[in-house]
């Protein structure tokens, strides 16, 4: 079975902001809330030592800080994620032209720089996130869009496929 796709800043966009560790982020966003919100109720404070009728226009900043400023982090995240996470020179029109090439004895990844080889007896497990098919091999990932497929029989066949090689080397069908 051979398989033709594309992968776009779309994709990659996608497939970062799905491997993010919610919980982390939310315990940050709040701790970050909670001590910006403070500081800012504090300002005149500890500027003059004292509050004044006028450093009341600190209260309704603190209250505006603590309501959006998850909304602006999470904004300037999702727009910000290739200047952290990719090599220079990426392109939001940057499309990789991916194939996969399955046999008995692996899957063969290829795209505009690399071959990669992966065997099924390093295949650990097989997860279906959001718009992905994800391969968590030994050492290594597989991604594959759902845009890969021609439909969604095309995308079960290629389903069943992974879990009949996961089952005949011994291993859960993840």
């Amino acid at each position: 079975m051979n398989i033709k796709y594309e992968l776009n800043e779309k994709d990659y966009r996608n497939l970062f902001l799905n491997n993010v560790d919610k919980e982390k982020e939310e315990k940050f966003i709040l701790i970050f809330k909670i001590i910006g919100t403070i500081t800012i109720f504090l300002i005149p404070f500890i500027a003059i030592g004292k509050i004044e009728a006028l450093d009341l226009i600190f209260v309704p900043l603190s209250i505006i800080f603590y309501i959006f400023f998850p909304k602006l982090f999470l904004n300037i995240k999702n727009k910000n994620i290739f200047k952290w996470s990719l090599y220079p020179g990426f392109r939001e029109e940057f499309i990789e032209k991916c194939s996969l090439s399955i046999s008995n004895k692996g899957i063969i990844f290829f795209n505009n720089w690399i071959t990669s080889k992966f065997d099924w007896d390093k295949l650990n497990k097989i997860e279906v996130v959001e718009e992905f098919i994800v391969l968590n091999f030994a050492t290594e990932q597989l991604v594959i869009p759902f845009s890969a497929f021609k439909d969604e029989k095309n995308k079960n066949d290629f389903l069943d496929i992974l879990k009949m090689y996961k089952v005949l080397i011994g291993g859960n069908n993840g």
